[in-house]
């Protein structure tokens, strides 16, 4: 614990919570002989190394219901469950998992992983105006809307290519982007 420190801001409605600490070097410092071993989380099943190696560190967050959140990580993976609104989640090396509540109103989402998937679980009944995007990755979804086959230019078949499509008649904007990974589109 006393390697952690959190900067926690309010400005207006909002609450900003960005984490300072533990940089690498603070644990080289602290801890320079041959490594240590950290176990983390509520089952303390995660194990990580530092000597060369990793550490795994979690940072659990919880509001009451019916707050909007958005998340914002570098390195980190975002993992949110029984959310109502979270209109922007996004991770440049990590996943980005969210599942909505069965309640929830969708009022518009932008979710990227630059490197890893986003895999995003709604209520059946959503109504959106959907934009997948990957570029090395697969989209899987198990909603039914049209979509057109594409083909390459030479016309060998199948590629990946943007997906635009209304689910459920339409409505606000779901954009989902995950450069080099899958996309999931899944429904409650």
């Amino acid at each position: 614990p006393e390697l952690r420190q959190l900067d926690i801001v309010r400005e207006g409605g909002t609450i900003k919570i960005m984490e300072k600490k533990p940089t690498a070097e603070l644990i080289h410092v602290e801890f320079p002989s041959k490594g240590m071993n950290v176990a983390h989380g509520p089952d303390k099943k995660e194990r990580g190394e530092y000597g060369g190696k990793r550490v795994v560190a979690y940072l659990e967050i919880v509001v009451p219901a019916g707050v909007k959140i958005s998340a914002e990580t570098v390195y980190g993976e975002l993992k949110a469950l029984e959310v109502t609104e979270m209109p922007m989640a996004k991770s440049k090396y990590g996943v980005v998992e969210v599942v909505f509540a069965a309640n929830a109103k969708i009022n518009g989402l932008d979710y990227e992983s630059e490197y890893q998937s986003v895999d995003v679980t709604l209520p059946a009944n959503t109504s959106a105006d959907l934009h997948l995007r990957t570029t090395f990755g697969s989209m899987y979804t198990d909603f039914d809307f049209p979509i057109k086959a594409n083909m390459d230019q030479a016309g060998h078949g199948p590629k990946t290519q943007p997906i635009d499509a209304k689910l459920n008649g339409g409505g606000r904007d779901i954009n989902l982007r995950a450069k080099f990974q899958n996309i999931y589109l899944r429904k409650r």
